[in-house]
């Protein structure tokens, strides 16, 4: 909502009586004080209504803001220094792993593994020399007759 101008109260100032020589008249929003009515323009406000600043200007969004810039800023600089450590030194590989830890039983595991590797050998080879024990052409003829009836 637009902001009317408060009403002036109704001046009895000799000082302006004497100055003027009348009282001033208010027509719409323009004072006219000294009989130049002829050359008055009416005025319309078509302004847009003023807002409180506190309205537009919200401020714990500018402040998230700004610590969101700051974390980002901060894991920026973090990484050009990582980035810049790595051009000052040597190229070279720096993920060795220098940790030779071997468990105490890898010699027991690789022979159960071995073992388990040929007992399913053999059974793999017993199962594709044995034949079917169905025959399924007979299935077949029972469906039919069974469809039939």
């Amino acid at each position: 909502m637009g902001q009317l101008p408060l009403p002036m109260p109704h001046v009895t100032s000799e000082k302006w009586i004497r100055q003027w020589g009348q009282e001033p008249r208010f027509v719409g929003i323009t004072c006219i004080a000294y009989g130049n009515e002829k050359n008055a323009k009416s005025e319309i406000d078509n302004k847009p209504p003023w807002i409180p600043l506190h309205h537009c200007i919200q401020m714990k969004k500018i402040q998230m803001e700004k610590e969101r810039l700051a974390v980002i800023e901060r894991a920026n600089q973090l990484l050009l220094g990582k980035i810049s450590q790595i051009m000052r030194g040597p190229g070279a590989v720096d993920n060795w792993n220098t940790c030779y830890l071997w468990s105490l039983s890898r010699r027991k595991c690789n022979k159960d593994i071995v073992r388990i590797t040929t007992e399913n050998q053999k059974i793999y080879k017993r199962i594709e020399e044995s034949k079917p024990s169905y025959d399924h052409k007979k299935w077949e003829d029972e469906w039919k007759d069974r469809r039939m009836r």
